[in-house]
């Protein structure tokens, strides 16, 4: 079985994750998506520039959205459903509900009314691929993986996301994100959801994931219930 570590950890590493539960709490609320995606006569007509937009594609609940590489969310009108077609055939072997993926699209902006999204209406769908830690647009504040067994984990606050990926279990987990407790460089997250609770706790020192030459400024304990799993994290920005 040794020869197949390294294809676990290709997959670990590109941040994995069976479909968990389909519709987790706090999605659009923790996105502020407005409930009213209406327009006006004036202010709603589409622009006639196709642009191009490149940032997390994310399929939740009702909407599908594009949140850009500045943070700033779109709702998007795929009516050909591109890119949701082409986000089925990406998905990883191991995904939780509503998991984002990189993409690059083409497409008319329209203007919405006073507190609500601009709408890209979409027109081209270039890529949509897994996230990776040096993905662009991908705004985690940790993501962290382990070996033997094999193991994900990311912290995506804009997304409201806590998941962790058991690939051994064949397991994807998905909380709500809570701010960490800070000490002395150290990170404490504590979270729940229905199924149980997670405890995560990452340290500044050095740390290699026991298959490869990187070395990591960050090391990761993380307890799901009572099953603890220990590997290396990466802060955003880090470089290794």
């Amino acid at each position: 079985m040794r020869y197949l570590k390294p294809f676990y950890f290709s997959i670990a590493l590109a941040i994995m994750g069976c479909k968990s539960n389909p519709n987790p709490p706090g999605t659009i609320a923790a996105l502020n998506i407005s409930e009213d995606t209406t327009y006006s006569d004036t202010a709603g007509r589409p622009s006639i520039i196709n642009q191009q937009f490149a940032g997390r594609y994310l399929p939740v609940q009702d909407n599908e959205l594009l949140i850009d590489c500045s943070g700033k969310i779109f709702i998007l009108n795929d009516e050909n459903e591109l890119l949701k077609s082409n986000y089925q055939k990406n998905q990883v072997a191991l995904s939780y509900s509503y998991e984002s993926s990189i993409a690059k699209i083409s497409g008319i902006i329209k203007p919405a009314i006073t507190n609500g999204r601009d709408t890209i209406i979409v027109s081209e769908v270039k890529e949509v691929k897994p996230k990776s830690f040096d993905s662009e647009c991908y705004n985690y504040e940790f993501i962290a993986l382990g070996t033997e067994p094999f193991w994900s984990l990311e912290i995506i606050p804009d997304e409201n996301i806590i998941a962790i990926k058991d690939v051994a279990a064949g397991k994807a987990y998905r909380f709500s994100y809570r701010k960490p407790q800070i000490s002395d460089g150290n990170y404490l997250y504590k979270t729940s959801n229905d199924e149980g609770t997670a405890e995560i706790t990452i340290k500044k020192e050095n740390c290699n994931d026991g298959m490869s030459d990187r070395n990591y400024k960050y090391s990761a304990i993380i307890v799901i219930g009572d099953k603890p799993l220990s590997g290396c994290a990466i802060k955003k920005g880090d470089k290794l």
